[in-house]
């Protein structure tokens, strides 16, 4: 009545005329366009974060190693201390030969000659000749090197030299113990 179309078509369909929708074509072309963007897009972050990641390891990696590294010259640092600590111990647990050798030959009198000093983890032992053996005793008591000294064995007459032959035995004192035993002989 007024002209326009009903919208139907009586035409069988092999005789219609084919319409083509310009607008839906157009749309499945830009969805098509903009899932192949998305794709792009997201394919790029991913490699961006896959190199991330890798530099990422590589500066986790370089640390761990430094990591072990630092570990093993703080367990070579603390070898060498307690080496040195064990060696100083040891040195505070030895008299000192030295000390001992250079008070006794400031101790003993001219008249004696020693024929053997032995220091043995503590243990001193003096062989010689002197004309009085027996003095010998109380000269070693004021040493600061030994202590406890006393005759081991019989003292014999050498009929070479004249004189008693003599085997004292000792105990050396430790550096630190030397110490207090300065201290007790300073006390009155």
């Amino acid at each position: 009545a007024d002209g326009s179309r009903r919208g139907f078509n009586l035409l069988p369909p092999e005789a219609r005329a084919s319409r083509v929708n310009r607008g839906a074509r157009l749309n499945a072309i830009l969805a098509v366009v903009a899932l192949l963007l998305l794709w792009a897009v997201m394919n790029q972050s991913l490699d961006a974060r896959r190199v991330a990641l890798d530099r990422l390891q590589a500066a986790v990696d370089k640390e761990r190693a430094e990591a072990a590294s630092t570990g093993q010259l703080q367990q070579r640092l603390t070898d060498a201390v307690e080496g040195a600590n064990f060696l100083d111990q040891r040195k505070r647990e030895q008299p000192v030969v030295i000390d001992i050798l250079r008070e006794l030959t400031g101790l003993l009198p001219q008249d004696t000659s020693l024929m053997r000093l032995s220091i043995n983890r503590g243990d001193v032992q003096i062989q010689g000749t002197a004309e009085e053996a027996a003095q010998l005793i109380v000269t070693l008591q004021k040493a600061k090197t030994i202590e406890s000294p006393g005759i081991s064995g019989a003292i014999t007459p050498d009929a070479r030299s004249k004189k008693e032959q003599f085997l004292i035995q000792a105990k050396a004192r430790l550096p630190n113990q030397r110490e207090g035993a300065h201290a007790a002989a300073a006390k009155p």
